[in-house]
């Protein structure tokens, strides 16, 4: 399975380093967690490798693209409070705080309805290949359906 075809919510956490591959393959995740002290980077220029999970393509979706040509071309590495700094991570959290940052984080997210989750997330990818007119429109037209769960929470307030 591709990794951008995940149904389900990915949350990553970066403790210590995260480089190449594991950087390539956290790209994938839908959110990004790391510890202040955590390094990260591209070293695929470093090893004469070339990226082949996606990086080419998420790192600059997420940093843009003269950020990501630097990080690629230099194989810098860079800390968890600067990776949130260039949005490359969506939160960088003091070392000791990290466990109980991303367990209250997860638990937020796993309070809300899967189902729902789960076509957001369609909704989303899907807006890549679209307009902003024909996203919108699809979004509408609601091409997934209602959330199976969607009743039930209306009726209980939640």
């Amino acid at each position: 399975m591709p990794l951008n075809n995940f149904r389900s919510r990915r949350l990553r956490r970066f403790v210590g380093h995260c480089f190449t591959g594991g950087l390539e393959f956290a790209l994938a995740c839908d959110l990004l967690v790391a510890a202040e002290s955590t390094k990260l980077g591209d070293t695929h220029g470093q090893w004469g490798l070339v990226p082949i999970w996606g990086m080419s393509r998420r790192l600059p979706e997420r940093v843009g693209r003269s950020t990501a040509k630097e990080l690629m071309f230099t194989s810098r590495r860079i800390t968890g409070s600067q990776a949130a700094e260039i949005g490359l991570v969506d939160h960088a959290v003091p070392d000791d705080d990290l466990d109980s940052f991303v367990d209250s984080l997860a638990g937020e997210i796993c309070e809300n309805s899967w189902d729902t989750n789960r076509i957001v997330k369609k909704l989303i990818a899907g807006g890549d290949e679209r307009s902003r007119e024909e996203s919108l429109l699809w979004e509408r037209t609601q091409p997934f359906g209602m959330p199976r769960d969607m009743q039930e929470r209306m009726n209980r307030g939640r």
